[in-house]
């Protein structure tokens, strides 16, 4: 087993020892993942008691932002919270992550293009800072 407090997945708090997955896709923590990119927050859906794709954690999770929808990015792996999110009124982001699935299988095919397309989170902020000096975001 992963020593999960030294991944500070955990935060330092024993109990989410006991809400983690018990699949082994944990291997660092959401600072490992973002590389360094300044991050405000994660919303769970576990917040507002529901499970994605359900449209509402779209709208509760803009509303405990104070935010309207359309000033909110969701940023995903998985097509169906994206298409979801974007029902929703929210901006979208999918980030490959081509062995989410595992070595063997082939990665989720993508219905439809998102607002943006990256291969990961690096190449997601580059396209951020481009459109906002641009003017576009």
């Amino acid at each position: 087993m992963h020593n999960f407090r030294s991944h500070k997945v955990t935060m330092g708090h024993d109990g989410m020892l006991y809400s983690l997955p018990s699949r082994e896709i944990i291997t660092g923590s959401i600072e490992y993942m973002a590389n360094g990119l300044p991050w405000d927050g994660i919303i769970s859906a576990d917040f507002f008691g529901k499970v994605k794709p359900d449209i509402s954690i779209y709208g509760n999770a803009a509303e405990m932002l104070c935010m309207d929808p359309a000033e909110v990015m969701m940023v995903a792996c998985h097509a169906q919270d994206l298409d979801a999110a974007r029902t929703a009124g929210f901006r979208t982001a999918y980030v490959n992550r081509p062995l989410e699935y595992g070595p063997d299988r082939p990665p989720e095919a993508k219905p439809d293009p998102y607002d943006y397309d990256a291969d990961n989170f690096i190449e997601l902020a580059q396209m951020l800072r481009a459109d906002k000096a641009a003017g576009n975001v």
